[in-house]
């Protein structure tokens, strides 16, 4: 009775009222039937190729559809690419929420690191796969380009051969694409040979440093720590020291082998 009353009274005011009730419930209505979505940066691997359809939210009840910006009106394929570091906007099957809530893109690939990498050891037992260098997360080796078994850290590397790291995105595991690495080894240990070494006096064919041995390919020095090799002509001098190097271009070793020079009649 005292709803009738109040029609009769104001009949236009009861009209617009009842009209915002029903806009209001039917707002809240759409607005509930939004997608939400619980992680606004989302994660990929390169190898997953991922797409539009990758990308998670949770339907509502009106369906979702993923637009390039926050205001476009065409929804993206399923099958759009993914591209690292876009910004995709989610709303209902209509487009019509309003507000989109944006997601961004993070696409891991294949570490960085130089595709070219030597190493200069004394014994070649020093050269393992935990030298090998590439920045990423939670590196892993191999010696094959896919698949393969993990390659412990300790493994003695094989030169002149290709490795390839991989790393692993931290948000879900997954396993990236490979940096290739050509490896050298360049096996420089201290030369071994006489420490005395004795020659003749020859007038017309003095002894040169030529004339030293050591193992190895060798460059020779006055000092243990001379910058400069001597040239192979230059004339030994009796009683004075040599050092001697092992050299596999471009290492060379870092311990030097003493030799005295006796020069007699």
């Amino acid at each position: 009775m005292q709803q009738n009353k109040l029609i009769r009274a104001n009949p236009k005011r009861f009209a617009r009222n009842h009209f915002l009730f029903w806009l209001l419930l039917y707002v809240s209505w759409s607005w509930a039937q939004c997608p939400s979505v619980t992680d606004t940066t989302q994660t990929f691997c390169d190898l997953q190729s991922p797409t539009i359809a990758s990308l998670v939210a949770t339907d509502n009840g009106a369906g979702v559809a993923w637009f390039a910006t926050a205001t476009s009106t065409t929804p993206l394929s399923p099958s759009t690419g993914l591209i690292n570091g876009a910004q995709y906007f989610v709303d209902n099957a209509a487009g019509n929420c309003g507000n989109r809530v944006a997601v961004t893109i993070t696409i891991f690939g294949a570490p960085i690191g130089p595709n070219f990498q030597g190493f200069c050891v004394q014994n070649l037992s020093q050269a393992t796969v935990a030298n090998l260098v590439a920045i990423g997360n939670n590196i892993r080796w191999y010696n094959v380009p896919v698949g393969g078994t993990l390659l412990n850290p300790a493994t003695v590397l094989n030169p002149n051969t290709l490795y390839y790291g991989s790393q692993t995105n931290p948000n879900t595991g997954c396993e990236t694409s490979r940096l290739v690495v050509f490896v050298t080894v360049g096996l420089v240990p201290v030369p071994s040979g006489a420490p005395t070494q004795f020659f003749c006096t020859n007038p017309s064919n003095p002894p040169t440093v030529a004339n030293l041995v050591a193992s190895g390919n060798n460059n020779w020095y006055n000092t243990i720590s001379s910058a400069e090799p001597l040239q192979l002509n230059t004339p030994l001098v009796n009683g004075a020291t040599y050092f001697a190097t092992t050299v596999d271009p471009p290492c060379e070793s870092v311990g030097r082998l003493a030799v005295t020079v006796v020069i007699q009649p």
